[in-house]
């Protein structure tokens, strides 16, 4: 109690100082944010004047700039430019043509040049001011300037009531704000906010005092009855002055010391009670202790063991006579016994106590976290059974029974894994040997593959030669009508020989045996440029054509460039296969170290859970969209292989009903083999 005594002198009054300071900070951080947030407000409202003074500024020039515009003179803008380089917010101005190109400018000493030339969007030929750019503290706002024209015989006529008139574009009013504020202009921005934050700060200084003052005095007064309770005064009571939260809490202080004052008197007689359990309990615990020590020998299956345990619990007891049944297949067996015998409950789920034939019967069940693994049944003639003694054993005696029963069950789990194994091993065998036979057939198919697709390639060449000759008019002279049939010959013969490339490149490298030719390509955008027109016959029956964007310099690469060949085909021809309508661009975009190819089309497009599988063997979406077009479904697959060879990768963007984006990224340069 001393101790106690001498901790609560340690405290110090300083609650109440620190309520004030905690609310005093409270009310500068408001008085911050107010005085911020006006300060805003204040900018604000000065910059939008601004941009509409600089509105009303740019509409006056476009208006002014009519005749100027047209006879790309400024003599006529002497006295507009002069009229609006007086004002404060003046940055610049200029007129420039239709066509965005400068004509006449003025920028005041210190700004930037007006820009030479304007990049236009559809929306600055509407009739109103339009916001061009904004960057730094300037802001450039433009206005189209237009010409009236009148039908002049409308005019010879007399009609002036009824001119017809047309509004002509012929030019464009440029004006630039500066964001700069003057120094009155930030005076009035920080006095508006000083103001604001000076106010709010001194009545939050007010009603924090007032707060820590009516928060400390209540406080105060249970402090004071606290302490009386805490020297041993358990019949003081704390004044209850108010009914709000304080008051409850010293409301509650006295009933807690109410309820002290019987806690004391109920401890003093259940101490007496006490002492009387402690020398019974301390029988059961020798007893609970020779038990569990004993509990281990019936894991080696001695029923003398278990008859000893028994003998301990029926002492403990005190029963007449204890039997232990275990749980095996749905049956109760019985394992020990000590005095009289009683059968099991065979329903039992919890904990029971039964009188038949003059016997009182308790059964325990026996809970482990699989179920019920067995039961005690306790029997006495007169008198009643004490369970406490077996509830401190029966958790040590249910582990134990469980252990056992595990380690039963386990040895014949262990048995049938072996056999199980056994099996496997053999099945294992087999599987080897057939893999074997598997692999060695697919072997055999890619060489089949490979040798036919070789020789069918040299009767289609000759077709396709052949049918080259006749349109270009080697044999004679054709009409248009054999000139369509030939090229659509010619047509099917490419398509077929792309199918056949395919299937001989999968074929090869299956067999790892496609090799990889490394050379100087001075310029990718003729590849590209070739592809792309062996292509165009594609769409022949479409509405579009397939569209290159390439840049405008060389793009020099060390590459394999048959391999780029192969798969800008293969994306093409995909692309051109599922848009019936809309566009198909090939874009090429070179960085320092990387080149990337992008097919990008408006077709069918494809569903976000199918962009890997698309990539895989003979995988094809299924759908009438996409069973119509066809394919062997290898196309992508050996894309993508052929991309690696490169050390490039493809990705693919795709939304449904949008189109997709089939990008291939690779290295500007790779090293050549040992064998090239």
């Amino acid at each position: 109690m001393n101790n106690i005594n001498q901790d609560v002198t340690r405290f110090k009054p300083h609650f109440s100082r620190r309520v004030f300071l905690m609310m005093a900070l409270t009310s500068f951080a408001s008085a911050l944010l107010t005085g911020g947030i006006g300060s805003f407000l204040s900018f604000r409202t000065i910059k939008k004047a601004r941009i509409n003074r600089g509105q009303e500024m740019v509409s006056y020039l476009a208006n002014s700039s009519e005749t100027a515009a047209i006879s790309q003179d400024d003599t006529f803008l002497e006295g507009v430019f002069d009229r609006i380089s007086n004002s404060k917010i003046y940055a610049g101005a200029g007129v420039y043509d239709n066509s965005g190109k400068l004509l006449f400018s003025r920028v005041p000493s210190g700004e930037s040049a007006m820009p030479s030339e304007l990049t236009l969007q559809a929306k600055h030929k509407n009739n109103t001011v339009h916001t061009y750019s904004e960057s730094g503290n300037t802001l450039t706002l433009l206005a189209p300037v237009f010409v009236t024209r009148y039908n002049n015989s409308q005019i010879t006529h007399g009609s002036v009531d009824k001119i017809d008139r047309k509004a002509i574009l012929s030019g464009y009013a440029v004006f630039k704000i500066t964001h700069s504020l003057e120094q009155n202009e930030r005076t009035e921005v920080v006095v508006t906010g000083g103001i604001l934050f000076i106010s709010v700060f001194v009545i939050g200084l007010f009603f924090s005092w007032g707060s820590a003052a009516a928060l400390s005095n209540p406080i105060r007064r249970i402090i004071k009855g606290v302490n009386l309770l805490n020297q041993g005064d358990l019949h003081n009571r704390i004044a209850v002055v108010s009914r709000d939260e304080m008051g409850q809490i010293s409301d509650l202080i006295n009933i807690l010391a109410a309820n002290l004052a019987q806690r004391m008197e109920e401890l003093e007689k259940w101490g007496r009670l006490l002492e009387e359990k402690v020398q019974q309990r301390t029988k059961e615990v020798k007893l609970t202790k020779e038990f569990l020590h004993d509990l281990i020998a019936p894991i080696s299956g001695s029923s003398n063991s278990w008859d000893s345990l028994m003998e301990i619990l029926r002492i403990g007891t005190g029963a007449d006579g204890v039997s232990l049944y275990f749980l095996r297949d749905k049956r109760f067996d019985l394992i020990a016994k000590s005095g009289q015998t009683s059968p099991p409950d065979l329903d039992i789920k919890e904990r029971k106590t039964v009188s038949k034939d003059n016997l009182t019967i308790t059964f325990l069940p026996m809970m482990s976290p699989t179920g019920i693994t067995g039961q005690i049944v306790l029997t006495k003639s007169e008198g009643s059974i004490s369970v406490d003694f077996a509830d401190q054993v029966l958790p040590a005696l249910t582990i134990t029974s469980s252990n056992i029963m595990t380690f039963e069950q386990l040895t014949s789990v262990r048995a049938a894994l072996e056999e199980r194994t056994r099996i496997l091993e053999v099945q294992r065998e087999e599987l080897i040997r057939q893999k074997e036979q598997i692999e060695a057939a697919a072997k055999l198919k890619s060489e089949f593959l490979a040798n036919v697709s070789h020789e069918l390639r040299i009767p289609l060449n000759a077709i396709i030669g052949y049918s080259e000759m006749l349109v270009a008019g080697y044999y004679g002279n054709i009409s248009n009508e054999q000139k369509d049939t030939l090229s659509a010959i010619e047509e099917s013969g490419r398509n077929l020989l792309n199918l056949i490339n395919t299937i001989l490149d999968h074929s090869r490298m299956e067999a790892g045996k496609l090799p990889l030719y490394v050379e100087m390509i001075d310029d990718l955008r003729k590849l590209l440029k070739d592809v792309v027109g062996r292509n165009q016959s594609l769409t022949r029956e479409k509405d579009y054509r397939v569209e290159l964007e390439i840049p405008d310099t060389p793009v020099p690469c060390m590459t394999d460039g048959g391999k780029i060949q192969q798969i800008v085909t293969n994306l093409v021809s995909n692309a051109v296969k599922f848009t019936q309508e809309g566009s198909v661009k090939v874009a090429l975009v070179t960085s320092h170290n990387n080149i990337v190819i992008s097919v990008t089309d408006t077709g069918i497009g494809i569903p976000e859970e199918f962009h890997d599988h698309i990539f895989e063997e003979f995988r094809q979406i299924d759908g009438s969209s996409t069973r119509s077009a066809g394919g062997t479904g290898l196309g992508l697959s050996v894309s993508r292989k052929m991309a690696h060879l490169i050390k490039g990768e493809i990705t693919v963007k795709s939304t449904p009903g949008k189109g997709s984006v089939f990008s291939i990224t690779f290295p500007r340069k790779i090293e050549k083999s040992e064998d090239q």
